[in-house]
């Protein structure tokens, strides 16, 4: 079989969410900016992500709509030749670009920016923004938005004009996408009229989240298990990185949910390094080397960086197979090589207090996800229709393996995650 004509560059492979401010300083200023995040695309590359999403990086004044200007860009991230430099060379390296155009995004009014006031002159007030970036050539635009503030036929027209200016602005060459990070109680309504035409992103709450309570995390993303046409975000920019949100010994865990089930994973900058979050900032700076500021900046950071916290950076966990950031690049590697996870099918295996497993399966090939939050147990999977036997090819603690398991007895250890690879014979 054949994969599905449909799958346009946006449902091929992971994302990589980035704030500019804390990512990396080109100029010594103590401000991440544009020019540091060209210097730093190996990283990206690396981690085998799909695209880049960049942003918020226009001017604005929280909770003002008269001080914002979405087709500007803070002086402090450079200016709009820096931007272009940044698009020709993540394109070179086939990364698609995403530019984020959430309009107030550190006001107490977050995503709560359109509202039943949202008329028809703003709405072409946002539509001349995005057209001025999708001019510049951008691959798309990613907004944050709640829903329970508008009517749902403002919301459902607004919807309507942002995806038919990307394909106003789509050619064979470079096809665009609206990205739209849906939160509030008409997030299935949404999906439902506009089915593979927008990219909605759904926000998986991990605030808190321990072994034992981690059975409302799972049923959240098996809810949308059914769904490949939708974005994954676990970490992001208002709710802080995955180690700051969840106990520590999750975090390859989480990783495994994010790149198995069907979906676009959305990964937010850091989370691969397990960067934690401090001073109640869901932007830490990132951690490159062992130099002063961790290799951020030459000069003094924006932020104080919290030397309390675990000082794991990128140059650390490079040469460690063990390590999370080892454990990221090899996730990203069979996302973007395993047609089971990309076009794959979903089957629920297990779904208990404290284990779970799932399918992805295309053809003959399968996949099956197993993640483990509590004491270890033994399962027979043969009992769930899977093969005698399948191959072990990673686990969260081994890191990468090639090992032939049987599965009418696979021992599962405490806060362990396997993905097996399984055929279907005929």
């Amino acid at each position: 079989m054949q994969p599905p004509a449909r799958l346009h560059w946006w449902y091929d492979g992971p994302m990589y969410q980035i704030t500019p401010r804390s990512f990396q300083d080109s100029d010594g200023d103590g401000n991440g900016d544009l020019s540091g995040i060209k210097h730093q695309l190996h990283h990206i590359k690396m981690l085998h992500m799909r695209a880049i999403i960049i942003g918020p990086i226009h001017q604005y004044k929280p909770d003002d709509r008269n001080k914002t200007n979405l087709k500007s860009i803070d002086m402090i991230y450079g200016n709009i030749q820096n931007f272009r430099y940044l698009i020709k060379s993540a394109n070179t390296r086939g990364l698609k670009v995403l530019i984020d155009l959430t309009p107030n995004p550190l006001g107490t009014k977050l995503n709560k920016w359109f509202n039943t006031t949202f008329d028809f002159e703003e709405q072409n007030k946002i539509l001349a923004d995005f057209q001025f970036w999708l001019r510049t050539g951008v691959d798309g635009i990613f907004i944050s938005l709640s829903t329970d503030d508008i009517e749902t036929s403002m919301l459902l027209s607004s919807l309507k004009r942002w995806k038919d200016i990307g394909n106003e602005y789509s050619t064979t060459r470079k096809p665009r996408v609206v990205v739209v990070c849906l939160e509030g109680s008409q997030r299935t309504t949404m999906l439902e009229n506009f089915p593979g035409e927008i990219m909605f992103v759904y926000s998986i709450n991990l605030l808190r989240v321990t072994s034992s309570a981690f059975t409302a995390v799972m049923n959240q993303a098996f809810s949308h298990g059914e769904n490949e046409l939708i974005g994954l975000l676990f970490g992001n920019p208002y709710k802080g990185h995955i180690v700051s949100l969840v106990s520590e010994n999750l975090g390859k865990l989480i990783a495994l949910i994010m790149f198995t089930l069907p979906g676009t994973p959305i990964i937010y900058y850091g989370d691969e390094i397990g960067l934690e979050d401090y001073q109640k900032s869901p932007s830490p700076l990132m951690r490159w080397n062992n130099s002063k500021h961790d290799g951020f900046t030459v000069g003094s950071p924006w932020i104080k960086p919290d030397l309390k916290l675990c000082r794991n950076n990128t140059m650390q966990q490079s040469d460690d197979p063990l390590s999370l950031l080892s454990f990221y690049k090899q996730l990203g590697f069979f996302k973007k090589e395993l047609e089971s996870l990309k076009y794959g099918s979903f089957r629920k295996v297990l779904n208990e207090t404290t284990y779970f497993a799932y399918t992805r399966q295309w053809n003959a090939h399968g996949i099956l996800a197993v993640l483990n939050f509590g004491d270890t147990i033994h399962v027979d999977f043969t009992a769930s229709g899977l093969p005698l036997t399948s191959l072990l090819i990673l686990s969260s603690s081994l890191g990468l393996q090639c090992q032939i398991v049987n599965m009418k007895n696979l021992a599962i250890p405490s806060l362990e995650a396997y993905m097996l690879k399984y055929y279907v014979l005929d």
